[in-house]
């Protein structure tokens, strides 16, 4: 079983509905290459910010990551479904969030403590953003 992740640090990847045009791009990619037939199974891409990373990498040893990318997926597959339905913008919205958003609910849901924001913190901490303009 394949999960493939782009790692990013671009912000522009957050960006609502982008993720699903590249996981569309990604699958048609897959497609035509026939590479599903090479592989037992192709998860679908999934895009984490490397921040996710560094934030929780102290809390690694208490969850399984391919269970919160599934925990992903299948939450962003449920909330389409039901908009189809009630064909609502907050589900609308709510289906476009990132994997962040989604993995601190699994540690909510999990009682797992989500991560803090480092950068901000030492940003702080080193007063790095002191002599910016307001």
């Amino acid at each position: 079983m394949i999960y493939p992740i782009m790692i990013f640090t671009d912000e522009i990847f957050e960006s609502p509905g982008f993720n699903k045009y590249l996981i569309e791009e990604f699958n048609q990619k897959i497609e035509k290459e026939k590479l599903d037939n090479s592989f037992k199974q192709i998860k679908n891409l999934t895009f984490i910010n490397l921040s996710f990373f560094i934030n929780n990498l102290d809390r690694a040893k208490e969850f399984e990551f391919k269970n919160i990318i599934d925990y992903f997926h299948n939450s962003i597959r449920n909330i389409e479904k039901k908009n189809q339905k009630l064909r609502s913008i907050d589900l609308f919205h709510e289906s476009n969030s990132s994997f962040e958003y989604f993995a601190e609910k699994y540690f909510n849901k999990n009682n797992i403590e989500f991560g803090k924001p480092i950068f901000k913190e030492i940003s702080e901490l080193l007063e790095l953003t002191k002599s910016l303009p307001d």
